[in-house]
C-alpha cells in the first residue's frame, strides 16, 4: 500500500482511550494503562486520552505533558502569574518568586497525589486544531512540526475520525528510509 494520505496512518477514533471531561487525571491514568494493556503489537502505546463531553463529542485531548503540567507547585494558581505578566511585572522577578515558592513545595509523591485529582478538563489540551483525513501526509507532518505537538486529531467534514500520532509517522517514515527503493533513489540521485 502506497501511504499518501492521513487517513493511510490514522489511529481511529474508536481504538484511542477516552475520558470524560469531569474525570480525574487518576482516571485518565487509568484509562492509559488498560489501552496499553490492550494496544496491537504493531503499534507503539497510547501517551494521550481523548477527552469526551456528555453527548460522547471529542473536545480536547490530554497527554503527558498535561500530567506533567497538573504536577508543577502552584498549577492551579497559573492565572495568577500570567496576570502579573499582563500587568508587566518583571518576568525575571515573577520567575524568582515561583523558584523560591517551589522549595516550600511537597515532594514528587506528594506532587503526583495531588495531580491526581485534577479534573481532566482543567488541564486538557482544547480541540482547537485538526486535520483533514484527505490531506497529504507531507503536509500533516509540517503540520506538528510547526505546533511542536506529537498528535493531532483528525477531521473528516464535521467529525473526528481519528489521531495522528508522531509515532506512527516515524514507523511510515523508518520504513521507507529502510527501503530498497530509498537507496536505489539515493543512487539515482548521486549518479545525476
Amino acid at each position: 500500500m502506497e501511504i499518501k494520505y492521513v487517513r493511510d496512518v490514522l489511529v481511529d477514533i474508536n481504538s484511542v482511550p477516552k475520558v470524560h471531561r469531569d474525570a480525574t487525571l487518576r482516571d485518565a491514568v487509568k484509562a492509559l494503562a488498560v489501552a496499553r494493556a490492550n494496544h496491537p503489537e504493531d503499534r507503539l502505546p497510547f501517551r494521550v486520552a481523548l477527552v469526551v463531553d456528555d453527548n460522547g463529542e471529542v473536545i480536547g485531548k490530554l497527554g503527558h505533558l498535561a500530567f506533567l503540567s497538573a504536577m508543577e507547585p502552584g498549577y492551579e494558581r497559573r492565572g495568577d502569574k500570567e496576570s502579573m505578566h499582563r500587568a508587566n511585572v518583571d518576568p525575571g522577578l515573577v520567575e524568582s518568586m515561583s523558584g523560591h515558592l517551589r522549595l516550600l513545595q511537597p515532594g514528587f509523591p506528594d506532587c503526583c497525589f495531588r495531580a491526581a485529582h485534577f479534573r481532566v478538563a482543567d488541564v486538557m489540551h482544547p480541540l482547537e486544531d485538526a486535520v483533514d483525513a484527505d490531506m497529504l501526509l507531507i503536509s500533516a507532518v509540517s503540520f506538528l512540526v510547526k505546533r511542536q505537538t506529537l498528535s493531532v486529531l483528525v477531521r473528516r467534514e464535521n467529525r473526528i475520525v481519528g489521531l495522528l500520532r508522531l509515532a506512527d509517522i516515524f514507523d511510515v517514515i523508518a520504513n521507507l528510509i529502510s527501503s530498497d527503493e530509498c537507496s536505489d533513489a539515493a543512487r539515482k540521485g548521486d549518479e545525476t
